[in-house]
């Protein structure tokens, strides 16, 4: 099934889009404030189109266990120096920012015209789902469902057609997800702030930093950035 689209006309969706070489902190009297506003040894840079809020020194991944290469230093060594040590020797070396992709503030007619060709590409996707064969083979009655050995929550599909069909539904459903407009998170004086999702750890979110401090210092700016979110 390859469904039609009606698109919504983006005319001036696309106008203005690109890339501005103007834009500067420096331009801007809310970036300048969070320039202002960060912690020591935070700095704030515009590459390209994204900005970068950053932590110039390294931080490290609190692990879990002082290692016994270190707990032969001997009871005389202060365990802040030992934890220390195998924090920035052992741990995983973190680098704490921010990122964004920055662009020229959006109009409110360009808001408009986004979030309703958004609601188009939304509607396509309500009625490629409700579609009875979808509805078939991803809430079968419960005789096409087989347990696996895994538990009754867990089931797999008797036949690979349905298997197929079901893939099938996944990947059309992503691309038209893929052509939704992306809305900016955030909104400066002059720019608006698309939020990029990194990590600070290669495995993920860490629930602890060391040193401590660092910790704070991350709290500190992500709360600052929560306030120029769009409908705060």
């Amino acid at each position: 099934m390859k469904p039609k689209i009606v698109f919504v006309f983006l005319f001036f969706l696309l106008a203005g889009h690109c890339f501005s070489q103007n834009i500067s902190v420096e331009k801007d009297s809310v970036l300048r404030n969070i320039k202002r506003s960060l912690p020591n040894g935070w700095t704030i840079s515009i590459v390209g189109d994204k900005l970068f809020i950053e932590r110039t020194d390294s931080a490290y991944e609190v692990i879990g266990m002082i290692p016994d290469s270190v707990k032969k230093w001997g009871n005389n060594t202060p365990k802040q120096k030992m934890r220390q040590y195998a924090y920035t020797h052992e741990g995983n070396a973190l680098k704490l920012s921010f990122s964004y992709r920055i662009e020229t503030k959006w109009t409110i007619k360009k808001i408009k015209l986004a979030k309703l060709h958004n609601d188009s590409i939304q509607a396509v996707k309500k009625k490629l789902w409700a579609d009875p064969e979808a509805r078939r083979v991803f809430l079968p009655d419960s005789k096409t469902f087989v347990p696996t050995k895994g538990g009754d929550e867990n089931y797999r599909f008797t036949s690979k057609e349905d298997s197929l069909k079901r893939a099938h539904y996944n990947t059309e459903s992503q691309k038209l997800e893929d052509l939704k407009w992306p809305l900016p998170n955030k909104a400066t004086e002059k720019y608006n702030l698309f939020d990029i999702i990194t990590y600070v750890a290669p495995n993920g979110p860490i629930m602890s930093i060391y040193p401590e401090s660092a910790n704070a210092e991350y709290e500190q700016v992500s709360n600052l950035m929560y306030k120029y979110e769009i409908g705060n």
